[in-house]
């Protein structure tokens, strides 16, 4: 919506102008017409018909719009509206002055003809739309400005009471003295030092006014410049809040609104800031939450691809030994059927392994997998293994598996079916990297109040990029010698038993020559007691 002054001042269009002028002369004269015929001749009656031009003439030259002409285009449209104006009222001045007793007739006495009076409400109207169009020249750039600078906003308003009150002043003088001049007895009405009189009064209020302005310019100026430099410090913080700079605070000076407004603008921007800190955490935290599902997922497909591999291939090989030992049951040799069904518990174990380690998966996932811990004589439990594996291990893939360990190891706190399923684990993973002819040595040792064992292997070996990876689930690396991997979860599974048994293991490896898993498991304790601890990943 328009401010009320925009759309008065200089805001009608040429068509629109004219007929206002109109209907204001209209009123206005219609009322004179009144007075002319109601009322005998007097100064009052002369004094309002010669405000009735100017004022109408005053009304359009305001309300008339500057266009877009060249100037001299508007110059010449400005002059024919003015004279077409000047002398529509001076018509309608002399018509009335025909009527009997009416008209200039109180101006008559002064010796004046009513040719002069009517030349002198000529010149009265043409200074009146004069004046009026200099001052909307003025008006509208001032207009413009003092919109966008808040400190002449208030100089604007300042002035503007000034030259309201000041012209109420003038108006209310000249209305009294030219009463007292009509109604005094001792007053000669053709006496020019009364004229001169009220003249020299009015130049004199006129005066005191144009000097007011700039001196309330002034004061409004050094009155207003102590506030706008806080508003336009609160303008431009607000921009920078608006671009991102939530860090941002103004001082506060003073205890008025707009000191309130500085400390509310402070208090705004904090809260701001520290919601936008959390929000970038709650995307952060979304962000990670979503890799970690985006992850989860492919972890299960990898799952799937991989358990699908491995469960097929054995039981392809398990059906297709089982049918050839069927149909051939009467022909084949007692060796032949031997070996057949060797193959086949080889591949049924195979299948148990992979269902043991997807089933401690499971458990582990939904924290049902448990460890108990007790004292363990690992010395005799790596023994077993290797006394039952090394020759099914040599027989099989022609490699050496040895046992290097103190003659005295002291036992350990851990879960004797757990630790075998490491080693297990362990010992498989070392099988597939390790070609015929090679070596897998299991090394025990003391060090720093724990029991140190190394699995040891003369294998393929593992990359360096990979080695960060090779206890995540279902983590396959590129196999240089083409072996068959697994599905990727028994590394994983051994970290996690080993953890939860409150140990530690770690992996060296060089490229061509082998790899060596260290693990570090407690010592047991004889005060240390039998206790069961659930864990999940």
């Amino acid at each position: 919506m328009r401010p009320y002054s925009q759309s008065l001042l200089a805001a009608a269009g040429l068509r629109r102008s004219l007929l206002e002028f109109l209907l204001v002369g209209i009123v206005l004269w219609s009322g004179m017409l009144w007075l002319n015929l109601s009322q005998p001749p007097s100064f009052l009656r002369t004094f309002m018909m010669l405000l009735v031009g100017p004022c109408c003439l005053l009304w359009l030259g305001l309300r008339l719009r500057v266009s877009s002409h060249t100037w001299w285009k508007q110059g010449l449209i400005e002059i024919l509206v003015g004279g077409s104006g000047c002398l529509l009222l001076g018509g309608s001045l002399l018509a009335l002055n025909l009527l009997p007793n009416g008209g200039l007739a109180p101006v008559l006495h002064w010796k004046h003809t009513a040719g002069e009076a009517l030349g002198s409400a000529v010149e009265l109207n043409i200074l009146a739309f004069v004046g009026a169009r200099i001052g909307v020249r003025f008006w509208v750039p001032w207009d413009h400005l003092r919109r966008r600078r808040l400190l002449l906003s208030f100089a604007h308003l300042q002035i503007t009471l000034v030259a309201l009150l000041g012209g109420l002043l003038l108006l209310a003088t000249m209305f009294m003295l030219f009463w007292k001049l009509a109604n005094s007895p001792n007053t000669t009405s053709n006496n020019p030092d009364t004229i001169f009189y009220i003249i020299e009064v009015a130049l004199f209020i006129f005066g005191v006014i144009i000097v007011s302005l700039p001196l309330s310019f002034l004061f409004s100026y050094l009155m207003v410049r102590q506030t706008t430099p806080r508003l336009k410090a609160l303008a431009e913080a607000t921009g920078a809040v608006r671009v991102g700079n939530y860090a941002l605070r103004i001082p506060v000076n003073g205890e008025d609104e707009i000191a309130q407004l500085q400390t509310d603008f402070n208090v705004m921007a904090g809260d701001l800031e520290h919601t936008m800190q959390e929000l970038a955490q709650t995307l952060a935290a979304l962000g990670s939450e979503r890799d970690t599902v985006t992850h989860l997922l492919q972890e299960r497909r990898q799952l799937i691809a991989s358990v699908s591999h491995e469960l097929r291939t054995p039981l392809a090989t398990l059906r297709s030994y089982l049918e050839i030992t069927l149909s051939r049951w009467n022909e084949q040799p007692a060796p032949t059927l031997q070996r057949n069904l060797a193959v086949m518990e080889r591949e049924v174990l195979h299948l148990q392994s992979l269902v043991d380690d997807l089933f401690s998966l499971a458990r582990s996932e939904v924290g049902r997998l448990t460890v108990q811990s007790r004292p363990i004589e690992l010395g005799a439990l790596l023994e077993s293994l290797v006394e039952a594996r090394a020759p099914l291990v040599l027989r099989t893939h022609k490699i050496k598996l040895l046992l290097d360990l103190p003659s005295e190891l002291p036992a350990i706190q851990g879960d004797a079916q757990r630790l075998e399923q490491i080693f297990q684990n362990l010992l498989h993973n070392a099988l597939r990297h390790t070609p015929p002819g090679g070596i897998i040595a299991l090394v025990g040792c003391i060090e720093n109040e724990q029991v140190k064992i190394q699995v040891k292997d003369t294998g393929e070996g593992i990359a360096p990029q990979d080695l960060a990876s090779v206890w995540e689930r279902f983590y396959q690396a590129e196999q240089s010698t083409g072996r068959k991997g697994g599905a990727g979860l028994g590394l994983s599974l051994v970290k996690e038993w080993i953890e939860a048994m409150e140990g530690m293991i770690q992996v060296e490896s060089t490229v061509g020559e082998g790899s060596c898993f260290t693990m570090y498991l407690p010592l047991a304790s004889a005060q240390t007691p039998s206790y069961s601890n659930p864990f999940t990943n």
